[in-house]
C-alpha cells in the first residue's frame, strides 16, 4: 500500500497536516504497560487539519470522518513515538488532547515525527473505562473521589461507604433511556469503582498486596452494580 501523499491522492495540503486517526478503546495490562485495541484491522482514516486547530474545530473533523454524533462523548489520545518519549513509550498513560494548546502540541510533535497516531475513544462505557483505568477524579454530589492525595485504600473505603446496602441492578437498556450519554459515563464510572473496591478488599484479605488497578479484569456484560447489554 502506497503512503498517503498529495501525490496519490490529489489532495492539497497546503493549508493544514494529514493526520492518521484509528478508533478503539485503551487497555492496561497487569504489568503497567497501555496498549491501543482498534475497532477493526482497517489501517484508519485521515483528516486534514491546520496546526492551529482549535479543539473543537477538530473534534468536528473527527466526528464527520468516523460518523461520530455530536451527543456521543468522545475522547483523543495519543502515545508520544519512542524516540520522543522518555523510557518505554508503552509504559507511559497516553496524552489527552482537552485544550486547543494540546493540539498545537501534539501538531507540532507530528511535523517532526509523522508516527503520530490519534487514538479515537467514544461511547460513555468506553470513556468511562479510560477514565477509569487512568484513575482521574469524579465527583457525586458534593464528594470528590479519586482528589489529590487520597491513596487507593482510601479511594476503596470511600465507595463501599457510598455503597452500603443500597446496591440496585438495573438493565444497560433501561439506563440507557433514563440517561443521557454524558450522565452514563459517570454511572458506568461508579460501577467500575464498586468492582474495583470488592477486588480491592478481597485481596487484603488474604494478602498484604494492596493496589491491584493494574491486574484488573472486567467482563462487558456483567457489573455489580449495574447490568448492561
Amino acid at each position: 500500500m502506497l503512503p498517503i501523499s498529495e501525490e496519490n491522492t490529489g489532495w492539497s495540503f497546503e493549508m493544514g497536516q494529514l493526520v492518521h486517526i484509528r478508533s478503539g478503546r485503551w487497555e492496561k495490562t497487569g504489568v503497567g504497560s497501555w496498549k491501543f485495541e482498534p475497532d477493526s484491522v482497517e489501517t484508519g482514516h485521515y483528516i486534514v487539519a491546520r496546526t492551529n486547530e482549535t479543539i473543537d474545530s477538530f473534534k468536528t473533523l473527527v466526528r464527520d470522518e468516523l460518523g461520530i454524533g455530536q451527543l456521543i462523548p468522545l475522547l483523543l489520545t495519543y502515545q508520544l513515538p519512542g524516540c520522543i518519549a522518555e523510557g518505554d513509550p508503552a509504559c507511559q498513560e497516553p496524552t489527552n488532547l482537552l485544550t486547543s494548546e494540546d493540539i498545537e502540541i501534539m501538531m507540532s510533535v507530528k511535523e517532526w515525527n509523522n508516527e503520530v497516531q490519534i487514538c479515537v475513544t467514544y461511547g460513555a462505557l468506553n470513556v468511562s473505562k479510560y477514565q477509569f483505568l487512568c484513575r482521574t477524579s469524579f465527583t457525586i454530589g458534593e464528594t470528590t473521589y479519586l482528589d489529590d492525595g487520597v491513596t487507593e485504600a482510601e479511594n476503596c473505603s470511600m465507595i463501599t461507604d457510598m455503597v452500603g446496602d443500597e446496591e440496585i441492578r438495573c438493565a444497560g437498556s433501561v439506563l440507557k433511556q433514563l440517561f443521557s450519554e454524558e450522565k452514563l459515563i459517570l454511572v458506568y464510572r461508579v460501577s467500575f469503582e464498586i468492582e474495583n473496591a470488592r477486588k480491592y478488599f478481597d485481596r487484603c484479605s488474604t494478602s498484604s498486596s494492596g493496589d491491584i488497578i493494574g491486574a484488573w479484569k472486567k467482563s462487558e456484560k456483567t457489573r455489580p452494580s449495574f447490568q448492561h447489554k
